[in-house]
């Protein structure tokens, strides 16, 4: 097997290997809740410019920890396309989860992944 090939399949099954030490907070909600949770996280992170690659790492990991792992892409997709009463959808779906803290550090932390050098 070729290097390149090799270190590639290498990084390609640590990516799928890893994961958060410990489930998210919204784990265990509703999908529906969870999706909308996501959908509003990736739109403030988005609402200023696309994600960096550990941006978008982390936020891969976040969602296998919330088991919504194979919804990256349309999760992404629904950010891009939200409008004001989509977000207010999102909103009010994760309120009744008292989220808002979840969201808040989440979203620091991933604010703060595109600063830190490669």
């Amino acid at each position: 097997m070729q290097t390149e090939k090799l270190l590639s399949t290498l990084l390609a099954l640590r990516e799928e290997q890893a994961s958060l030490p410990d489930p998210h907070v919204l784990a265990e909600s509703d999908e529906h809740v969870r999706h909308q949770y996501f959908t509003l996280l990736a739109m403030l992170l988005l609402s200023q410019s696309t994600l960096g690659a550990h941006q978008s790492r982390l936020f891969g990991l976040l969602l296998k920890a919330a088991g919504l792992a194979d919804m990256q892409a349309s999760i992404l997709q629904a950010a891009l396309d939200a409008d004001e009463a989509k977000m207010r959808e999102a909103i009010e779906a994760i309120k009744d989860e008292k989220a808002g803290a979840t969201l808040l550090m989440d979203a620091l932390v991933l604010a703060r992944l595109d600063a830190v050098p490669s």
